[in-house]
């Protein structure tokens, strides 16, 4: 048990791992309960804001009296059954189980909240947006440095997503930070990574509505949002099965021709798939590709599991090998269900 150093409040220890405080009137005012197994001894700081315990878990507490934990202190010494402030509390010293006396240093606030952001480093560096708020962290002149490029990478999609005056200030606050960094003007770079990203989302919705128009069957409107897209952005991403739908429904709906150049974009993007050189086949043999398109619906014969489709594309074979067409309207039509 402690006296506060004004006398109006006593701390106590207890076996069940808590420490409580009471005033002189016996009420309980505060509990301090950490993984202590058995608080063993209290005290209190001179300037009676803050108590240490000794705990039967080799740790001694240092608490607020609000009942949270500010540091801890942990030697190998078994229980600590002693603890102790310096006079100018600075210090606690602690006895333990196995008949050592330990020193440590009470940490004041800003001590507390540096080792904080040495603890926290690596993470800081990863999400600078934290560290920026975090401006007890930018005493280190490294960490500021190490965290720049992933700020920029911030402000960059930032950009692209139209908030150019949020990435602007991060522009603004990596160059603080690392003044080594290529960003001549950050007013511009945003404003240019803002309009890049409006074409990128133009070109990504061009896409989107390409796709609805192969399936309503407006092919030459499909083409036209897919080339357009792809000159908005050069770098889209179309997959080969969004290819292969305009391949295979373009060469139904009569534009084999001006669908040829999806065929073999899906074909290069997926080359394994057996069902989307079929498509191509379909293309080619509509375009005169006899050989071609023989090859292609060989492939496919090899690739599926389907009896019928395989019994099909057999059928087609000998029939363009026999210099036939085998791709009468009604044959075209009821592909489109296939």
């Amino acid at each position: 048990v402690s006296f506060s150093p004004d006398g109006k409040q006593i701390v106590t220890a207890g076996e069940d791992g808590t420490a409580r405080l009471w005033n002189l009137d016996g009420q309980e005012v505060q509990q301090f309960q950490g993984d202590q197994g058995s608080v063993n001894s209290v005290s209190f700081s001179p300037d009676g804001k803050q108590i240490v315990t000794a705990g039967g878990d080799g740790t001694a507490r240092l608490w607020n009296l609000d009942g949270q934990e500010v540091q801890q202190f942990q030697g190998d010494q078994g229980w600590v059954t002693s603890v102790s402030f310096s006079p100018d509390g600075k210090q606690i010293v602690t006895a333990g189980e196995d008949g050592t006396a330990k020193l440590f240093p009470v940490l004041n606030l800003n001590q507390l909240l540096t080792r904080g952001c040495t603890h926290l480093n690596n993470f800081l560096i990863a999400y600078p947006d934290r560290l920026k708020t975090l401006t007890i962290c930018h005493d280190d002149p490294d960490r500021l440095a190490a965290a720049a490029p992933n700020l920029v990478k911030e402000a960059e999609v930032q950009a692209r997503a139209g908030n150019v005056d949020a990435a602007i200030d991060n522009f603004r606050t990596a160059l603080q930070w690392n003044p080594s960094l290529k960003i001549d003007n950050p007013e511009a770079r945003a404003n240019q990574l803002a309009l890049e990203g409006e074409a990128e989302r133009e070109a990504q919705r061009l896409v989107s509505e390409g796709a609805t128009l192969v399936e309503q069957g407006e092919i030459e409107e499909a083409i036209a949002a897919y080339t357009k897209a792809q000159q908005l952005d050069p770098s889209i991403e179309i997959s080969a099965y969004s290819w292969n739908g305009l391949c295979w429904q373009g060469s139904l709906q009569g534009h084999a021709k001006d669908v040829m150049f999806a065929c073999e974009k899906a074909v290069a993007l997926a080359p394994q798939d057996g069902g989307i050189i079929d498509s191509r086949g379909l293309a080619r043999a509509l375009t005169g590709d006899t050989e071609g398109a023989t090859e292609d619906f060989q492939v496919f014969i090899n690739w599926t599991d389907n009896a019928e489709w395989k019994t099909q594309r057999q059928r087609w074979i000998n029939s363009l090998r026999a210099g036939q067409n085998p791709f009468t309207p009604q044959e075209l039509e009821s592909l489109h269900n296939q």
